[in-house]
């Protein structure tokens, strides 16, 4: 079904040609129908690291990509002489997404710092009571637990992964997430620290 989208070749990353409407609709269809989907923002640095990082590149191919921030929409004009529909940055897109899901999602909250974690996972209780936080870890743990984590992750069963552990690693545990732990996992950047301040 990802095949049949619109995309836009940017620095070998093919970005997802959609509304913030149809991304909403698109993304909560792959959910509810239990269809793995691996979720980046593609902004500037992430398609710069890519260029750099031949296997965050290769794991991209494998993502939904929205459009994230002026860089890729600079460069959707240059090479295609066309603007995205809409900027679909994260702190903007993922509350419209958590505000107009009517499918009810188990979220699990993964990375950022300890205070961040804890602050953000009441946060979206308060804030978007339809859906059930379902447990949070902070990013800074010893890799040794890594396998003590992903336990407690498949333990909570959520359908949707929230990784905000920066651009590069947090991709990777998407690959590594989706779909053994989750149907969905996103890499959501500075997302929950943005919420929390």
């Amino acid at each position: 079904m990802k095949n049949s989208l619109t995309t836009k070749n940017i620095l070998g990353l093919r970005i997802a040609v959609l509304d913030k409407y149809c991304a909403l609709l698109f993304i909560k269809d792959q959910i509810s129908h239990a269809i793995p989907l691996k979720l980046g923002f593609a902004n500037a640095n992430l398609a710069n690291l890519s260029q750099v990082d031949k296997n965050l590149h290769n794991n991209l191919q494998r993502f939904l990509l929205l459009n994230d921030g002026s860089g890729v929409g600079i460069a959707s004009r240059v090479l295609y002489r066309a603007n995205f529909p809409d900027n679909l940055n994260g702190t903007d897109f993922i509350p419209f997404f958590l505000d107009n899901c009517d499918v009810p999602l188990r979220i699990y909250l993964l990375g950022s710092t300890p205070r961040v974690s804890e602050a953000a996972e009441s946060i979206f209780k308060d804030r978007w009571p339809q859906h059930e936080v379902v447990g949070a870890q902070h990013g800074y743990f010893d890799h040794s637990d890594t396998s003590k984590v992903l336990t407690k992750i498949k333990e909570a069963c959520p359908n949707l992964i929230f990784v905000a552990m920066g651009n590069g690693l947090q991709e990777e545990w998407v690959s590594k997430l989706v779909p053994d732990f989750s149907v969905s996992a996103w890499g959501v950047d500075a997302f929950l620290d943005f919420l929390c301040n």
